[in-house]
């Protein structure tokens, strides 16, 4: 039961319909809505895809350069938005990468202070040494949730160790992402090890390989 100008009346309603529109476009999801990032339409249908499943374990596998970094972040950062004292999350990914995740975490989505404290852990792949305590802590500090950067990579001979513990402690995991820009035309093996990772009990290489 107020009077005031039509000036505050108009500029507050502008801001209204622009937050509205924003909410309208990132689908509600807090963590595109306050990260700091331009959206892709199809980097907001991927991530909201995931985030709508009780269950995200899911292969990322735009083609190099749509955004999987970014994809996956928004779904870090939600996770962190939803449990903010709980959270432990692993990345691993090839070490020259290892920068380019850091930096974007930190300045695309305002994550120092879970990197700082511990809860967001990134190793290379040849960090098994340090990666394998993290895998096996229980209660309040055990991993709620990998992600597996390049992870056609794990195929590879002398990652073999890294990609069965992984298998092994991220079934029991419901947050679990595998980023690939490789396509699966040529490259079905690695692509099956990558499902075998999602699912081991239906997906199964020894399987594949017997066959042959």
């Amino acid at each position: 039961k107020i009077t005031e100008t039509k000036q505050y009346f108009e500029n507050r309603s502008q801001y209204q319909q622009c937050l509205i529109n924003y909410r309208a476009i990132s689908k509600g999801v807090d963590s595109i809505f306050s990260a700091n990032i331009n959206l892709e339409e199809h980097q907001v249908d991927i991530a909201t895809r995931v985030l709508q499943d009780p269950i995200q374990r899911y292969i990322l596998g735009d083609e190099v350069g749509l955004g999987k970094t970014i994809e996956a972040a928004i779904i870090i950062r939600q996770f962190v938005l939803d449990f903010p004292t709980s959270h432990r999350v692993l990345i691993v990914c090839p070490k020259e990468l290892k920068t380019q995740w850091r930096h974007e975490l930190e300045l695309r989505f305002n994550l120092v202070k879970s990197l700082d404290i511990g809860f967001i852990r990134i190793y290379s792949y040849e960090q098994v040494e340090e990666i394998t305590p993290e895998l096996r802590k229980r209660g309040i500090n055990q991993v709620d949730m990998i992600v597996v950067d390049e992870a056609h990579n794990l195929n590879r001979k002398n990652h073999r160790e890294l990609f069965n513990k992984i298998k092994f402690h991220g079934q029991k995991i419901n947050r679990f992402l595998l980023l690939s820009g490789t396509p699966v035309l040529n490259n079905e093996l690695a692509f099956l090890e990558m499902l075998e990772l999602l699912d081991p009990d239906i997906y199964d290489i020894s399987d594949f390989l017997k066959s042959k």
